[in-house]
């Protein structure tokens, strides 16, 4: 019994000994290969830290609001870390949000966006759809590897740096 005992505990402190560490992997973004490359990147000292207090914005339209279900299925698949998803605007802290803005005068084509990133925020502007689709294929690749994993990869740290 007593030689049981020593083999559970043994078992025990070797599970909780291989328990894995958040690790936090950066890759500068001159080394990414994106596609399609920006045409201006403005890089930044901080960076945005998704985690399970983070809410995306997605506005009331839909077409952003499919955008924004997509950023989060695929985290959420990938993390383990379920965002909470509101359809409004409202420029809130620890957030990404998905903008479709018919006006934007400064994106000069329909698969043209503006992605801005703070500590605070992340948000993907866009005139169409089409921009705001390729807004979220650029976020996708910005984000650490593990995003395109189709398991949960508790030990990923999500920063975005850029």
């Amino acid at each position: 019994m007593k030689k049981h005992i020593s083999y559970f505990f043994i078992l025990l402190y070797i599970c909780i000994g291989c328990t894995p560490e958040k690790v936090q992997v950066l890759v500068p973004i001159t080394e990414r290969s994106l596609i399609p490359y920006p045409n201006e990147i403005a890089i930044s000292e901080e960076g945005f830290l998704i985690d399970e207090n983070t809410t995306i914005y997605a506005g009331t339209g839909l077409d952003s609001q499919a955008i924004a279900q997509q950023f989060s299925d695929r985290f959420t698949k990938t993390s383990g870390i379920s965002l909470v998803t509101k359809n409004e605007s409202k420029l809130a802290t620890n957030s990404i949000h998905f903008v479709l803005d018919s006006s934007a005068s400064e994106i000069s084509n329909d698969e043209g966006y503006i992605l801005k990133t703070s500590k605070d925020r992340i948000i993907i502007r866009a005139k169409t759809m089409s921009g705001l689709y390729m807004g979220l294929q650029t976020l996708f690749q910005l984000l650490p590897d593990e995003i395109e994993s189709d398991i949960v990869n508790i030990a990923v740290v999500w920063l975005f740096l850029v």
